[in-house]
């Protein structure tokens, strides 16, 4: 019995762990294609 709760549990935590590892590399990759957008406009300004 004990041994399936462990189980159950571990896969609980394998799944939060892998949904804020997902969350943050989402919020990573819009946070640099934002900013590679304001550099590009930065860029055509300069020139």
């Amino acid at each position: 019995m004990i041994a399936k709760y462990d189980i159950v549990i571990y896969n609980l935590v394998l799944l939060l762990y892998i949904n804020e590892f997902r969350r943050i590399n989402l919020d990573y990759i819009l946070r640099k294609e934002v900013l590679g957008n304001e550099n590009s406009r930065l860029y055509k300004t300069n020139g």
